[in-house]
């Protein structure tokens, strides 16, 4: 982005998030009719299926799991210094965040979100998937259930917290989050 009285130089570099207007809907089935289809049928199957969600959970050490699992799939090291901070800023923020986490029918962790909130917005500050159970779409379970939430607590903005990455934010658009600049 180039203007008169705005020059970013070769350093810089402009982030995206996604924005969901919940203000925007009537109400959380209006939403769902705006999203993209696969996410529809990937949200049916997934409460079909049996599985167990878990609202406002304390067990950090399954989302650190599912965390660590995450980057492994991708190839991605992460340090200690970064898994530290995670886990302590999930550990921190629970008076103002909440850890959901979906369970397979035999117990074992396979999906993670945490979502922090303010007043008017929920924010996707971090997400974990056990690439084991990709095809449970535990998290489309989760990001929809956060987003239905956010419409139930009267919340204008559900951000995803970034869109820089080519396959995660096309998922994270598909939810009808609409690319912002910050």
């Amino acid at each position: 982005y180039q203007n008169k009285e705005c020059k970013l130089s070769s350093t810089q570099r402009v982030q995206y998030t996604g924005y969901l207007r919940i203000d925007n809907f009537a109400d959380f089935n209006e939403y769902m009719r705006s999203i993209r289809k696969v996410r529809l049928e990937e949200y049916k199957k997934s409460k079909q299926s049996g599985l167990k969600v878990s609202t406002k959970s304390d067990r950090i050490d399954h989302f650190m799991e599912l965390y660590q699992l995450t980057f492994k799939r991708q190839s991605i090291e992460v340090n200690e210094t970064v898994l530290n901070q995670v886990e302590n800023i999930i550990k921190y923020s629970n008076s103002i965040g909440s850890l959901d986490i979906v369970y397979s029918k035999s117990g074992d962790p396979i999906s993670a979100i945490f979502i922090l909130s303010d007043p008017t917005t929920n924010i996707y500050l971090f997400g974990a998937t056990d690439p084991q159970y990709r095809k449970e779409f535990g998290s489309t379970r989760l990001i929809l259930d956060s987003i239905k939430r956010s419409f139930d607590e009267k919340k204008l903005i559900f951000d995803f917290c970034g869109l820089n990455s080519p396959k995660r934010g096309d998922y994270k658009a598909s939810f009808n989050a609409r690319v912002v600049p910050y």
